[in-house]
């Protein structure tokens, strides 16, 4: 059973916050639910809802990565779960949120989150590497494989870093 978004509590906080910055930044005019419904409508983010900037969310990227870095990962998976409600299009918020949930063995999330990542960043090796990974440690050796091949030619067509193309060879390797 599916749920409103706007039935969620946290949203609904978020969006009255919104609601208020707004009201305060157009001289005490209130902002409407319609106007709230129209904001999604067109496509806006919680955070540009919520008047958050993009050095704003930079920060808490950053915040993000230092948890995750330090090894801090209950907290990294907080930062990183919300920066994916607040901005759900920017790739490395997923991206990260997915490697946090596959140092803490959750595979199936950080498949999905994967999954997320590389449907705004399809060439990008890291992303099918991670999931072969998640793969390899769900016993899916076939799958894994597949996903190895993908990054290794993505890799070898000049996407994603440097070592991404030796890497997919390496995991290859592991399950050859």
């Amino acid at each position: 059973m599916s749920q409103d978004i706007f039935d969620n509590p946290e949203v609904t906080k978020a969006l009255e916050e919104g609601f208020a910055k707004y009201q305060n930044a157009n001289g005490g005019e209130a902002m409407s639910g319609k106007h709230a419904r129209s904001s999604v409508a067109e496509c806006e983010t919680l955070a540009q809802i919520k008047g958050l900037s993009r050095d704003d969310l930079e920060v808490l990227y950053a915040f993000g990565f230092n948890m995750l870095t330090a090894g801090e990962t209950q907290k990294a998976e907080d930062i990183f779960l919300q920066l994916c409600m607040l901005d759900p299009l920017e790739a490395k918020h997923h991206y990260c949120l997915g490697v946090v949930r596959q140092m803490k063995k959750r595979w199936l999330l950080a498949v999905d989150d994967f999954h997320r990542f590389l449907a705004m960043d399809a060439t990008n090796p890291e992303g099918y590497l991670r999931i072969g990974e998640c793969e390899v440690a769900l016993g899916n050796h076939q799958s894994a494989r597949d996903y190895f091949e993908t990054a290794l030619a993505n890799a070898q067509n000049g996407h994603g870093p440097k070592d991404a193309a030796a890497q997919a060879e390496r995991a290859l390797e592991t399950v050859s």
